[in-house]
């Protein structure tokens, strides 16, 4: 279930309200159908083959924090390099060390 109760899963990147798509020049992705299977990232072709569109960006920024943690970098380190906050990166490097989802 999403953060505002909606739910709802993209059929073709697979983002949610949660875990949405970015384009710098749209903004983060809506629904594009009453039904909430499809974003406007996704069903807009110029968004969709930008290079500039990141899909499912929360799962993007954890992938950089335990790629850069399995490297050696500190959460300091990390939370520096990324712009994020020290208890965030914690949380993510946490749960990878330990195997898993929360």
């Amino acid at each position: 279930m999403s953060l505002f109760g909606f739910g709802g899963k993209c059929e073709i990147c697979g983002c949610t309200e949660d875990n949405p798509c970015y384009n710098p020049k749209h903004g983060l992705c809506g629904w594009a159908d009453d039904k909430r299977t499809i974003c406007t990232h996704c069903a807009d072709k110029e968004i969709a083959e930008d290079p500039e569109t990141e899909h499912c960006v929360n799962d993007s920024i954890e992938a950089q924090v335990i790629h850069l943690s399995r490297e050696g970098m500190t959460i300091e380190q990390i939370s520096d390099e990324l712009g994020l906050g020290e208890t965030y990166v914690a949380k993510i490097v946490k749960r990878d060390s330990e195997g898993g989802e929360q």
